[in-house]
Formats: structure tokens, C-alpha cells, sequence
């Protein structure tokens, strides 16, 4: 089955599209990624995701206009990705499209709202199946949150469906714009992994750069900047007191934790301090790693793990992937190119294999790791009207 996955992620960068052939075989299901490209935002976009994803207040009519813009934009990822491929449109099946987060609130409100999850994934479903004409899915959080389930992390499925079979315990790193670790021992079920979100990923990293380059720069290409700084003991210790890094599984994040209001306070004491913007990232890039380290050592078998694997953009910052090595030995680190799926493109995939489940009508949330009630169907279909 020919099928294109769409995210964008927390740094909210660009619309990651993959052009995956997912295939039933003996031993379970075999992914060929055919392409996978990255399409950058419109900077003006990408300012306005950004300022209603940490909170700024914003218009009624300009958010529910964004959720559109958004969707036209995923719709032209869909349609260049098929094109750049070669690949003839009538040949592709489904998009499962994850959209952009703007809110990710996985715990209880208060007062009327005390018995309430909200989750928000903009890019308008209809106008992705509408503009492509093909069969659309999404909304893949909502079910499992309406189930009891913090809707997230999502990843840990395909996570599973790759590595269940291998002879190793293999802990799979995420590092997005917010980090997640899949823990998966050798021939264990799916009802085994242990999965959640770590802290942050690139979503700092990014969000310094970003600010303090009042925009010129999205992120610190290759840790270049990272790598000279030196690391400041003091914030370390300040950050790595985040009431999230103490919650126990399941647990979830977003930038209502690691955003607007949490950069502003680091910004804010670090310019009292006059620390400089390399040894800001050294100490951020040593906070993400901590982080991931705290995890598995509290929250995971760390004596059985055999191998760790790095997917999503942090995978490419040599400075993260040095941090973690050293963190980390003598497990040794890899990245998930060495089996065959580029690194950056495993969460677009992810929600290529989600829509192939929603549509074949297969459970794909794991309850152990959400904390959802049961298994359900993942994902809303939107018809696709079929325009060539």
C-alpha cells in the first residue's frame, strides 16, 4: 500500500512528507521509503504557528484561518512529494496527515472543564483530500484521549512494528522537537513497550537561536555554536528540577511546558548573568541529553538495554549525539539510517503506518504507554474525490 505521511513537528521547521510502500509480510509488515523531502514554512507562517503554540493571544478568525492555510499547505507537500517521486498519484492509496500541534493539554482541566483532555492538530483534513483527492486521515490523538489516554506519544507504534523483531533490546530515541524513548526488548509484544516523552528535543535549541536572531536563524546547523560553549553548572541544576522530568509514566509534552513562557524565564536569567549564546546551548544541549539520561535510568530496565537508536533532527546535531554517546557508555549509539529509514523521516512515516491501520480498521495505541482504557482506532477518514 502506497501511502504519504505528514507531520510538522514542534520547532514547526517545515512539513516532513514521506512516500512510504508499507507491505504485509510473513513476519510482519515491510516499509520502503520511496522519498522523503522537507518543505519549509512561509516565514510569516511559521511566526504565527510559533506565536499560538506559546501562547500569545491571537485572533479567533486568524487561528481558524491558519487551521485552513495550514491544510493547503500540507495538501502542496502531498502533491510535490508525489511529484518529485515520479510516482503516479493514482498509485498512492492514503495521506495520514499528523498536521501542525498548536495545543497539547493531556491532563484534567478545571472547573467546568475538570473531566476534560484537548489536543489540537491544525491542517484542515478536507482541504488535503479535497485539493490531492485522495483518502485523508487524521485526528490521530482525539481517539485515545477520548479513551483516557494522554493521546501521545504516537511513534512508539511503529517504533514496535519495526524492531519487534530483532534479538536486541533496543531503546529508540526520538529527538523532535520534544523527546521520546521506545524501549523494546527482544521478541517482546506490543503490550510490553515501555514509551513516553523525555523533555525537550530541538525545540530550545531552535527557540534560542530563533530569538536571539530575531529570526534570521532557525537552528544551530551541525551544534557548531553549541560545541564551543562551555556548560553552566548553575542553570543546569535550575532545569533539571522541571517538575515534568519527575512525573512517572505515562507522560506527555509540548511547548506548554518547554515554550514561550520556559524560554522566556531562560532567556531572561541568563541575560542577567551575561551568558553568552555558546555556552547557553552547551548548557541546553546538556539539559536534553541529562533529561533523556534521568528517563532511562529511572524509568527503564537501563542494565538490559542492548543498543540505542536516534531518530528526528536531533540525530543530525553532532553536539546532542556526542552528549549522548558519552552519557550513555558503553551502550552503543546509532541512528536509524543504519537500518534502512532516514532518521528525519521515521515520524512521517509513523503516520503513513497509523493510516494504513485506521483504514484497515487495526487498534494502533498502545494503552500501556498512553494510559488509555483500551485499544482503539486511530484517526478520522475524510473521502478523497478522485480529480484525475
Amino acid at each position: 500500500m502506497l501511502i504519504i505521511g505528514l507531520i510538522s513537528g514542534t520547532s514547526a521547521d517545515g512539513i516532513d512528507a514521506a512516500l512510504v510502500d508499507i507491505e504485509q509480510g510473513e513476519n510482519g509488515l515491510k516499509f520502503n521509503l520511496i522519498s522523503f523531502k522537507t518543505y519549509r514554512y512561509p516565514e510569516k507562517v511559521r511566526r504565527m504557528i510559533m506565536n499560538v503554540s506559546s501562547g500569545e493571544d491571537v485572533k479567533m478568525e486568524e487561528l481558524f484561518r491558519l487551521h485552513f492555510l495550514i491544510g493547503d499547505l500540507f495538501a502542496s507537500a502531498a502533491l510535490r512529494i508525489v511529484k518529485d517521486s515520479g510516482i503516479d498519484i493514482r498509485d498512492v492509496a492514503l495521506i495520514g496527515s499528523h498536521g501542525q500541534t498548536l495545543c497539547h493539554y493531556p491532563s484534567k482541566g478545571r472547573g467546568i472543564f475538570k473531566n476534560t483532555r484537548v489536543t489540537f492538530q491544525a491542517g484542515e483534513l478536507s482541504v488535503i483530500a479535497e485539493r490531492t483527492g485522495i483518502i485523508t486521515i487524521g485526528d490521530f490523538r482525539i481517539a485515545d484521549m477520548a479513551a483516557g489516554g494522554q493521546g501521545a506519544p504516537l511513534s512508539p507504534y511503529f517504533h514496535y512494528e519495526f524492531f519487534k523483531n530483532s534479538l536486541k533490546n533496543i531503546a529508540v530515541q526520538n529527538f523532535g522537537g520534544i523527546g521520546n524513548v521506545t524501549f523494546i526488548s527482544a521478541n517482546s509484544s506490543l503490550y510490553d513497550v515501555i514509551a513516553f516523552d523525555t523533555g525537550p528535543g530541538n525545540a530550545l535549541l531552535d527557540s534560542v537561536i530563533y530569538q536571539l536572531s530575531r529570526g534570521r536563524k532557525r537552528m544551530d546547523r551541525d551544534g557548531r555554536i553549541a560545541v564551543k560553549g562551555k556548560v553552566n553548572d548553575e542553570l543546569l541544576h535550575i532545569l533539571m528540577n522541571h517538575p515534568f522530568l519527575k512525573k512517572r509514566p505515562p507522560k506527555s509534552t509540548s511547548r506548554e511546558e518547554f515554550g514561550g513562557v520556559f524560554l522566556k524565564n531562560i532567556l531572561t536569567w541568563s541575560g542577567r548573568r551575561m551568558i553568552d549564546l555558546s555556552d547557553l546551548l552547551a548548557t541546553l544541549v546538556a539539559f536534553t541529553v541529562r533529561s533523556v539520561e534521568y528517563h532511562y535510568r529511572k524509568f527503564l530496565p537501563w542494565d538490559r538495554i542492548d543498543e540505542i537508536v536516534v531518530c528526528g533532527g536531533g540525530s543530525r546535531n553532532p553536539s546532542i549525539m556526542k552528549a549522548l554517546s558519552d552519557a550513555m557508555d558503553p551502550i552503543p549509539v546509532r541512528v536509524f539510517d543504519d537500518y534502512g529509514i532516514n532518521a528525519d523521516a521515521v515520524e512521517a512515516v509513523t503516520f503513513a503506518l497509523l493510516a494504513r491501520q485506521c483504514f484497515l480498521n487495526i487498534p494502533a495505541n498502545i494503552p500501556s504507554v498512553t494510559g488509555a482504557k483500551g485499544p482503539v482506532i486511530l484517526g478520522k477518514i475524510v473521502p478523497g474525490r478522485r480529480i484525475f
